[in-house]
């Protein structure tokens, strides 16, 4: 992969929530646009998920009222 694809591959990560993929010639690893997102850690994972869990609790008890 040439330097071009990888920057296009890594722009289509961000979006995914994907970390970037090392760019050769970068001289610094790359951040994505909003780095305080995600912990990439199981414990961040799992307060993510618990966090958009309960938003889906109150969305519905929202609805029910």
């Amino acid at each position: 992969m040439d330097a071009a694809a990888i920057e296009e591959a890594n722009r289509l990560r961000a979006t995914l929530g994907l970390q970037p993929l090392p760019v050769p010639g970068a001289d610094a690893p790359q951040k994505t646009e909003d780095a305080s997102a995600g912990d990439d850690t199981l414990e961040g994972r799992q307060s993510q998920a618990y966090d958009n869990y309960r938003k889906h609790l109150e969305a519905e008890e929202a609805k029910k009222k």
